[in-house]
């Protein structure tokens, strides 16, 4: 192979080597997908320049068929990776209807120049005289020998440990005094970046990135998955299984198509959390079930007697490396507060290791704690909300011996589920959707003590219960895809049903029909999710909102003048309005997190939910902005208000464990003044036109249908009769003559994640 003249590009703190095909940022690689780094790749050889959707999938995809959404997502992963907020455009602008424009400046220089530039930098910042500079390398190469030559350390940890044995101390082995002035330190800094520099040029010739390689094998095929955790030693998995309104507990192998065993018959409760003992024996799972608090069990692995081991636990507990003790997280919703709880694993000795006061700061009940395998820290996911009230999770340490917490990793997520130690310590497993942009959790590690956060999972599925075996090996976990798309039902009847969108998320997070007869809905835009507007009959879709985070919820206004929705392109859920065609948008809201908006029909307030711990409460807002207006301080969703603007429908729960109720309460506020008992999901609540009914959507045996409950009291009336398929939203036409429903499946199987070096 003859030498060729190798090319770099250089933007901000970036350099690009296309050869190579290395992305670094201020000298140190970032991770890449290959088709998002020819994404970039052919973006910055086209700066200052607009391509069009279709030449670039021509380009990135030449020989294959792909729909419009895989570059969406490879764009939105791009500015995911340059760091790049919503609307920022400070490197790629988005021209609307045609295509992308790299706008920042690019520099293309060759190898020659790159060394030129290199050697300009080091001389005009170092000046030392010969001496120093040698004893400086015989210091380098002295320390960092050592370190480079254990091929065990990922690159990460070998730079982490030159960095830290190259502190400003006394040599005394070579007798050297290690001055500590600004210029022989500026050397050590210099001739460090080239030991960097060799390190990762040596480990990119070696072997591809981690986790480049992973394998990704399905286990179940049910598609009614709700858990699952793999035992300690690799070997078998147990899962929860859904059927029929009832759950139970399987175990299998996981190298063989072996039958499952039922380890935990089929009841009428949620089970969740599930844990493998250190040795495989037991398993350990969390069991609810109506108006009574969550309670924790073990049972043998083959099967046996479940024994009751602990109440009002609030998620998954985890053991310590001796087996005599769990943790686990448990909330107190009157006071704010949430605390790690210890205790015996025959039951006894519970106590506080370290409570929380929220709202500021909460340890995340439901997602599941890890007790790290030295038995002195146990990772917890945590949420934060700063000054300004934006929300951040992310993972901290407490440690056993004083319950004091510091930050496990810098990296910061919308949502963060479930943690899990490696078996060496050196590491752990978690899902997270990532801040501003992922629509669904995706496989993450984090190395430890580095803190450096890795994506595992990188596509359309949603995951959640990620654990590791002790080999490192392998992790399990849940893989759920949801499938959903937009139909319009004259008259409620099912068999008149058309379906007018054929995406794949379409109003699956909300949906809402204009004055004029179209439809407002959510539709998926790579890893966020934004709105669009449709006609009845599916003609003339197009995007209101070009934000690259997570904006739901939809819901317009009587006049048609505006859209009120939720969004996270602050990195929180707030309440935002938009004007009709997407223009002039405003944050209304700006509190813990708010969601579901409605507005009243004379268009000058819009009612919402707020988050607060433990729940979420009532309030309104004017059209406009400014102070809140509390109503009702008991938990609630889901509200709507009537056509004559005097009441206001939603979901309410008297006490914490009860179940929602389809209630009413006056506009101004207040408690409900009357409730109905029949069972409802947590979707969307929508008046008859004529106020003397409430429609709902209620699922049986995995069927979503449309119900009518009147105001009379009167039995509720079923209105749609679709024979398969759940129903995620739906909204009733102005004029009542027609629904537009959101449905589709959700398939959830166990998966195995493999080859992880």
């Amino acid at each position: 192979m003859s030498e060729q003249t190798k090319h770099f590009y250089e933007f901000g703190v970036f350099r690009i080597d296309a050869e190579k095909r290395v992305l670094l940022r201020d000298g140190e690689p970032v991770k890449l997908t290959p088709k998002v780094f020819d994404t970039l790749l052919v973006l910055v050889e086209n700066s200052g320049s607009t391509l069009g959707k279709e030449e670039l999938m021509k380009l990135l995809w030449p020989d294959s068929f792909v729909e419009e959404s895989n570059l969406t997502e490879n764009i939105s992963n791009l500015r995911e990776v340059l760091g790049e907020r919503p609307r920022e455009n400070r490197y790629i602008t988005t021209v609307p209807k045609v295509g992308y424009k790299f706008v920042a400046d690019v520099r293309k220089f060759s190898d020659e120049e790159a060394d030129l530039i290199v050697s300009e930098r080091t001389r005009s910042r170092i000046t030392i005289r010969e001496s120093e500079e040698e004893a400086v390398q015989d210091l380098v190469r002295e320390r960092s020998a050592a370190v480079l030559e254990d091929e065990s350390q990922p690159v990460e940890t070998k730079l982490v440990k030159i960095e830290k044995a190259l502190q400003p101390a006394e040599n005394a082995g070579n007798g050297v005094k290690l001055h500590r002035s600004a210029v022989f330190w500026a050397a050590v800094a210099a001739i460090l970046g080239l030991v960097i520099f060799g390190v990762y040029k040596f480990a990119a010739r070696r072997s591809p990135p981690p986790f480049e390689k992973i394998r990704l094998t399905k286990l179940t095929t049910t598609g009614k998955i709700i858990t699952a955790a793999v035992s300690p030693d690799g070997k078998n998995f147990a899962y929860v299984t859904a059927e029929a309104g009832q759950q139970s507990i399987w175990l299998r192998q996981l190298s063989t198509s072996s039958n499952s065993v039922q380890i935990v018959q089929p009841a009428e409760f949620d089970y969740h959390g599930l844990t493998f003992s250190r040795d495989g024996s037991y398993i350990y799972y969390v069991r609810s079930e109506k108006f009574v608090p969550s309670a924790l069990y073990r049972v043998p692995t083959l099967g046996g007697a479940s024994v009751k081991l602990a109440e009002d636990v609030d998620g998954p507990a985890t053991l310590s490396p001796d087996e005599k003790q769990l943790a686990f997280v448990r909330g107190y919703p009157d006071s704010h507060e949430t605390a790690m709880m210890i205790e015996n694993t025959d039951g006894t000795g519970e106590h506080r290791l370290v409570s929380v006061k929220g709202p500021t700061d909460t340890l995340m009940p439901n997602t599941g704690p890890s007790w790290s395998p030295d038995g002195k820290v146990i990772a917890c996911p945590v949420r934060t909300i700063d000054a300004s009230g934006e929300q951040r999770q992310s993972v901290s340490a407490i440690a056993l011996e004083d319950g004091k917490m510091k930050p496990l990793t810098s990296k910061s997520w919308s949502q963060v589920g479930r943690v899990s130690w490696a078996a060496d310590g050196k590491g752990l497993v978690l899902t997270a959707a990532d801040q501003d942009s992922a629509l669904s959790q995706q496989v993450w590690y984090v190395s430890y003590p580095e803190g450096l956060a890795r994506q595992l999972t990188n596509d359309l599925s949603n995951y959640r219960d990620a654990t590791l075996a002790a080999d490192a090996q392998t992790i399990v976990t849940v893989q759920t895809d949801q499938q959903s798309n937009i139909w319009v039902v004259p008259g409620a009847d099912a068999t008149r049903a058309v379906q007018i969108t054929y995406g794949n998320y379409d109003g699956v997070n909300g949906l809402s029909w204009t004055p004029d007869g179209k439809i407002i809905y959510t539709t998926r835009a790579g890893n966020g999710q934004n709105l669009s507007v449709i006609e009845r009959d599916g003609g003339n879709p197009v995007e209101l909102t070009a934000s690259e985070g997570i904006n739901r919820a939809p819901d317009v206004s009587r006049d048609g003048r505006y859209v009120v929705f939720v969004s996270m392109r602050t990195g929180t859920e707030h309440i935002w309005r938009v004007d009709r065609d997407g223009g002039h948008p405003k944050q209304l809201t700006n509190g813990p997190g708010e969601n579901s908006p409605g507005c009243s029909p004379d268009g000058r307030w819009v009612v919402y939910i707020s988050r607060v711990m433990g729940g979420a409460t009532l309030s309104k807002i004017s059209i406009d902005g400014g102070e809140s207006v509390p109503l009702l301080d008991k938990i609630s969703s889901r509200p709507s208000v009537s056509p004559d603007g005097k009441w206001i429908a939603c979901l309410y729960r008297e006490q914490p464990l009860s179940a929602y109720k389809l209630s009413l309460l006056p506009f101004e506020g207040g408690q409900p003044v009357k409730s109905f008992n029949e069972p409802v999901e947590l979707s969307a609540i929508r008046w008859t036109v004529d106020g003397r009914a409430l429609l709902y959507a209620h699922t049986q045996g995995g069927i979503s249908n449309i119900w009518s409950q009147p105001l009379d009291g009167n039995a509720p009336v079923q209105l749609t009769d679709f024979k398969q398929g759940r129903i995620f939203w739906f909204d009733l036409s102005p004029d009542g003559s027609q629904l537009a429903v959101a449905r589709g499946s959700i398939i959830s199987d166990v998966v195995m994640i493999s080859n992880l070096k």
